[in-house]
């Protein structure tokens, strides 16, 4: 089966736009404070706490599931690639689905820490500014679930 059973690349590669539009703001952002706190002695205010939870968290998690589409993840397949074609196959459809359930309970859980953060309005203090990082803790069960949903599509086209 093709994209007719899971619409997902398009999905995928419109948040790896957003990822990568994060990495150019991250990268401006992060110039623009050097360059005022060396010349003018004046750093952004928020600079760390905006880097660490925002641009960093939405940077490495997002295109974790368009990594996982293209098959771009790290992989060691000195002993599989000695097996048979069809004994491959099996070996892939049997690390999905494994991997599955794994996601799925990466996403329930984060997706649960993301509203018990929401709940209580999480924030950071960097000097003298509350910086909120609660919807930051929404990327992870989002990301997640996209890779569940990577998962489930070559699942059903290795069938």
């Amino acid at each position: 089966m093709t994209n007719k059973v899971f619409k997902v690349d398009s999905v995928l590669e419109a948040f790896s736009l957003i990822a990568s539009f994060i990495l150019f703001l991250m990268m401006i952002h992060v110039s623009l404070d050097v360059f005022l706190r060396h010349f003018f002695a004046i750093p952004l205010p928020g600079t760390l706490a905006i880097f660490t939870y925002y641009y960093m968290t939405v940077v490495v998690f997002v295109p974790l599931a368009l990594a996982e589409l293209k098959d771009s993840h790290i992989s060691i397949d000195v002993f599989t690639q000695m097996l048979a074609p069809s004994t491959q196959h099996a070996l892939s459809k049997f690390t999905t689905l494994l991997t599955i359930p794994v996601y799925t309970v990466l996403a329930i859980r984060t997706w649960e820490e993301a509203l018990n953060k929401f709940s209580t309005g999480a924030s950071v203090l960097q000097a003298n500014s509350s910086i909120i990082t609660w919807p930051t803790y929404f990327v992870l069960p989002v990301s997640f679930a996209l890779i569940v949903l990577v998962l489930s599509k070559k699942l059903v086209s290795r069938v």
